[in-house]
């Protein structure tokens, strides 16, 4: 297994990329820390290359600007550094998803925008292509005014596609976006799937016998109480994106969900903080 995380020293503000290799066992084969390069990392996503090497993506934040600056790194077996490459597209972009390309190279997806105490005219949903090299081959930007909107799964389409689940504010609200593309990032059709004054934030996507399963939480304002309700929840949507179902797990009060996955019986995990006092 190889684990990501980040690693700093007390009262400094950056924090370096972190990464750790285990046996079948559970045993340390070694552990490695990545130069940030004057940026505080937050990985996301590792993809296993052909060769045995390793893709890392995920942002950099400048702290004293506080910009983020997506990246990809490529690792070795042994944890050697290939090569890191930043993408600048809008100021302050990350990185939460990389899949292999269905034609060869790798597919990423996160958001390109502003922090928030600048314009928020370009909030934009990000999908980038890159080769294995690391450069861009395309991207692509949704732009929605103050929206946040940001992508945070992507599966390869049955058709050669692929599909992205995101999610973006609507009237302060989280409301979850499905998107189909082609080979090119071009959109062939995009559902939303808003559910009154509730919000949904859903960070996996996973493909059905009947079509696709978003994954994550689902949060009910309490009007009573002037509180949150957090709830694991699966929305599913067959393959046109069309509404299927929207299933709420009842449980102990969940204060954070993470991101959950799909199993090898056709079932969900999910993970979770459990708020206790």
């Amino acid at each position: 297994y190889l684990i990501a995380g980040n690693t700093g020293e007390e009262f400094e503000p950056i924090r370096q990329l972190f990464l750790i290799r285990l046996d079948a066992s559970g045993n340390v084969v070694w552990q490695k820390v990545l130069d940030a390069q004057g940026y505080d990392q937050n990985p996301k996503a590792i993809v296993e290359t052909e060769d045995g090497s390793f893709l890392i993506a995920g942002s950099g934040i400048v702290h004293w600007v506080a910009y983020d600056r997506a990246y990809i790194a490529k690792i070795d077996q042994n944890g050697n550094t290939l090569w890191y490459n930043q993408y600048n597209f809008s100021g302050s972009d990350y990185l939460t998803d990389l899949i292999p390309a269905s034609d060869g190279g790798y597919i990423a997806v996160g958001h390109a925008g502003m922090v928030d105490y600048e314009s928020r005219e370009h909030d934009a949903m990000l999908v980038m292509k890159i080769d294995d090299q690391g450069k861009e081959v395309w991207s692509k930007q949704t732009v929605e005014p103050r929206s946040g909107w940001t992508a945070y799964s992507v599966i390869p389409a049955e058709d050669g596609g692929y599909m992205i689940l995101s999610r973006k504010s609507v009237n302060g609200n989280g409301v979850p976006v499905l998107t189909k593309t082609d080979l090119t990032g071009q959109v062939q059709w995009e559902k939303t799937y808003p559910d009154g004054a509730n919000s949904q934030n859903f960070n996996r996507l996973v493909q059905t016998e009947d079509g696709y399963a978003l994954l994550g939480e689902h949060v009910t304002y309490l009007d009573w109480s002037s509180e949150w309700k957090h709830q694991y929840s699966v929305l599913s949507v067959d393959r046109s994106g069309g509404l299927i179902s929207r299933e709420l797990f009842k449980g102990p009060p969940i204060y954070r969900v993470g991101t959950a996955s799909g199993t090898p019986d056709g079932g969900y995990i999910f993970p979770g903080t459990v708020q206790r006092g």
